[in-house]
């Protein structure tokens, strides 16, 4: 009996140990921080996130006339869903027992093994939050923005008057993507006003976002010098030197958790603007309960992580559904 106890103890502390080191790598697994999203931990269940906009334009004042007053404008105030998702890793005094017969490697490699599925379990569904915060984005059915509309809309409202879009304009489709339906986006993104109404300063570090169908076209346009069919054709401006040239750094990367349904979406992220526009609000990150517990011969351990994507505004983004269809609104 008492070896079986240094054997739960010895499982227990590897399972700790080895959860704990695999925190310190999750950046491996988690991809969520790839994509824009940036660490926020609220303060209550309940709270909104909200963020300020500078000043609106000064007025022209003839001599003597009472100064302009001026507005400092807010974001609309996001509200947080939080998920809770749950992972349940079990063994028995019979694991333990026979664990304990085994080399120390062999005993480390296997609980190695357990704690690794224990852990992907929690990243997956971390990782998939974030990626159904971009290709559920054009409905409210995962989320919706302070402005009470979906995170890609023709019609966000501004503050300081007017609307904004960050999908294609009212007539045009949901363009496929391709070298052009790149530029006019990027030409869209860099006339996007704040709460304020003034124009915010050109993208210069974006990143588009795709699924592993997409990747070749995305990888087409963005890498090829010329046409990108055609080389007798002039210099493309879309690939990724012309962009540069202009000022724009422009990466390319698969979200793995686009569904084959969405899988003509895509979408651009500004990767400056989204330090603070974006993101992954904790209840607690990936965690390990302290205690196991025992119930008839079995031991059982908990880990679980609590989350919620925000998006705190919509000027940090740009998407199409890339099926060709009208826009109308």
């Amino acid at each position: 009996m008492t070896l079986k106890n240094q054997g739960a103890d010895l499982v227990n502390r590897l399972v700790g140990v080895l959860f704990e080191d695999s925190l310190a790598t999750l950046g491996q697994n988690l991809e969520y921080a790839d994509w824009g999203f940036q660490d926020h931990f609220p303060d209550s269940s309940d709270q909104q996130i909200q963020s300020w906009w500078g000043v609106g334009l000064s007025s022209l004042t003839v001599e003597g006339e009472t100064y302009f007053s001026n507005t400092r404008y807010r974001d609309y105030p996001a509200s947080i869903t939080f998920q809770k998702f749950s992972s349940r890793l079990t063994w028995t005094e019979e694991d333990v027992h026979w664990l304990m017969k085994k080399s120390e490697a062999a005993q480390i490699n296997e609980v190695t093994s357990m704690v690794t599925g224990h852990i992907a379990g929690l990243n997956y569904r971390v990782n998939e939050a974030a990626a159904k915060h971009f290709y559920l984005g054009h409905g409210t059915t995962f989320f919706t923005g302070g402005d009470s509309l979906s995170l890609y809309n023709a019609a966000h409202t501004i503050r300081a008057g007017g609307t904004s879009r960050n999908i294609f304009s009212s007539g045009d489709t949901q363009r496929p993507f391709d070298g052009t339906a790149l530029v006019d986006a990027l030409i869209l993104m860099n006339r996007m006003v704040g709460q304020n109404g003034v124009q915010m300063l050109p993208v210069r570090n974006v990143k588009v976002l795709c699924s592993h169908e997409n990747l070749p076209i995305v990888q087409k346009h963005i890498e090829s010098k010329y046409g990108p069919n055609t080389p007798n054709l002039g210099e493309s401006s879309s690939n990724v030197e012309a962009l540069r040239r202009r000022g724009i750094n422009i990466t390319y990367q698969v979200i793995p958790y686009l569904m084959t349904a969405y899988k003509d979406y895509w979408f651009l992220v500004d990767m400056d603007r989204a330090k603070s526009h974006l993101f992954m609000c904790w209840m607690w990150k990936p965690r390990l309960a302290s205690d196991t517990t025992v119930s008839n011969g079995t031991y059982e351990n908990d880990a679980s992580a609590a989350l919620g994507p925000v998006s705190l505004g919509w000027q940090h983004t740009f998407s199409s559904m890339g099926n060709s269809a009208s826009i109308t609104s």
